[in-house]
């Protein structure tokens, strides 16, 4: 193997994959991540705060959150 290919393959090591994959969380799950009840979560889906362009996600009748997008959301103070 060249060292290139072992250099390349240690980087990769390092970096999360959640950097490069989306990562899908259920309701409870996201309220548990950030400290709120569930019930905030789905008020903010209700009251039209959380929408597609900060994370939410819709599978059918399954509703999921994409963290990364909700996460920035949240940090740039557009859910509060």
């Amino acid at each position: 193997m060249s060292a290139v290919q072992n250099a390349s393959e240690e980087v990769r090591a390092f970096v999360p994959v959640e950097r490069f994959e989306p990562v899908y969380i259920t309701v409870k799950q996201c309220a548990a991540r950030v400290g709120l009840s569930y019930w905030t979560i789905y008020h903010w889906i209700a009251d039209g705060k959380l929408t597609n362009e900060r994370g939410l996600r819709h599978a059918g009748r399954s509703v999921r959150i994409e963290w990364r997008v909700f996460k920035d959301a949240l940090d740039r103070g557009e859910l509060i």
